[in-house]
Formats: structure tokens, C-alpha cells, sequence
């Protein structure tokens, strides 16, 4: 079954964002999007209402659709809310992880370190992504999946326009290996101190993108 015209205009505008290509404050232009998709207004009008729901865009009477902008707070929200939930969410997926999905991911990790790839080409190639929401999914709670879904939304939207150093990247796969490998091992406890090193040490580095771009948020 195909993508509704509503999903081909969320995909279509979510990744203008989260690259920044549309950047925090500037005006989406509603009636550019509906002639370069060729689609009536409603699919559009219902894409955009998801993302303001995820806080990508705000609606604002008089000034029409604006790219939200992300302040210090914002940061320090996302990353206090992961810093509660993923604990939280690594140890019920615990029990309910495949040991071929984890080996690949530590394949596919290993070749992210050697090749030195550092660069999030798009939202669906983005392993951070797609790391953290497996152990979410498996965590069998959709409230705690649709709320990784909204954090990481921003996480990723975040790490597209940073300049953290490609030493961090690296550490940031070698940290998700130690978790895979605890995961692999079947000790629990290691697998929650490697989360929540690998949370204190993704804090750090987001706190080091606020400092160097800072002027993609708002003050």
C-alpha cells in the first residue's frame, strides 16, 4: 500500500527542517509546498498540523506557519527527558532484543568507525535514529515509542547543523557498541551504566553544539 498524499507532504517538508534548510524562524510558504508537490491544500494543511503537534513548526494567526525555533531550554528539555525515559526504556526492551538485529547494528556500527562516517545524509539513513527507536519499539509501551519518536525528532534536527568534533561521533558508535555488547553479554546492570554514560557524555556534546552554533536558537 502507497504513502497518502498527507505522508508524501510530511516527508516532503520534514527533512527541509530538520536540515535546515528551512531554518528556526523562517516562514514556510504553504503555497510554494502545494505547487511543488501538486497537491490540494488539505494534505498540506494536515502534514503541517503533525509537525506542529512535534513541535517542528508553529502556527501563528496573522503570520502564518513559522519553523520553530529551539532556545537552550528547548535542549535542556530533550535531553532531561531522554536522560528519564531511556533507562527506563533499555531495561523493559532488555528481555525483548534479537541477537541478529544487535549483531547487525554492531556490523553496521564498526563500519561507521572505520569509513569515519560522520554526516547524516538523510532522516532515514540516520543510525542514531534508528538505534535508539529499535530499543524503544521493543520496550512494548506506545507512549514511551511515540515520545522517543518526538525527542529524537529534535535530537536529530539538532545534530544536522552541528560542528561537534568527528572525535565525539566516533565515541558516540563506541558507546552504542559497549551497550550492544552488554546487551549481548545478558548483564543488565552493565547495560543500564553504559546508557547512562552514553546519555551524560550525549548531554555534554549537545551543550558544546549550543555554544558553537548558537545562532540556530532562539535566546
Amino acid at each position: 500500500m502507497g504513502k497518502s498524499r498527507k505522508e508524501i507532504a510530511y516527508d516532503y517538508i520534514k527533512p527541509k527542517i530538520v536540515f535546515c534548510e528551512l531554518k528556526p524562524g523562517d516562514i514556510l510558504d504553504e503555497k510554494k509546498i502545494i505547487e511543488e508537490l501538486g497537491f490540494s491544500r488539505t494534505p498540506i494543511r494536515e502534514a503541517i498540523s503533525e509537525l506542529a503537534e512535534e513541535k517542528l513548526v508553529t502556527i501563528m494567526p496573522r503570520r502564518g506557519i513559522v519553523v520553530t525555533q529551539i532556545s537552550l531550554k528547548d535542549v535542556e528539555d530533550m535531553l532531561n527527558a531522554r536522560a528519564l525515559l531511556e533507562p527506563y526504556i533499555f531495561q523493559n526492551a532488555f528481555p525483548n532484543v534479537e541477537k541478529d538485529v544487535l549483531l547487525r547494528m554492531k556490523n553496521q556500527l564498526n563500519d561507521m568507525i572505520v569509513h569515519k562516517k560522520v554526516k547524516m545524509d538523510s532522516l532515514e539513513e540516520d543510525f542514531d535514529y534508528s538505534f535508539h527507536m529499535y530499543f524503544a519499539e521493543k520496550a512494548n509501551n506506545q507512549y514511551l515509542y511515540r515520545m522517543m519518536h518526538l525527542l529524537m525528532t529534535h535530537s536529530q534536527r539538532i545534530r544536522s547543523f552541528s560542528t561537534m568534533h568527528q572525535e565525539r561521533y566516533i565515541d558516540s558508535y563506541k558507546e552504542h557498541i559497549e551497550i550492544i555488547d552488554m546487551m549481548l553479554s545478558g548483564d543488565e546492570v552493565k547495560v543500564m551504566e553504559a546508557v547512562k554514560k552514553h546519555i551524560s557524555n550525549t548531554v555534554k556534546g549537545y551543550k558544546q553544539i549550543y555554544s558553537i552554533q548558537g545562532s540556530f536558537f532562539e535566546i
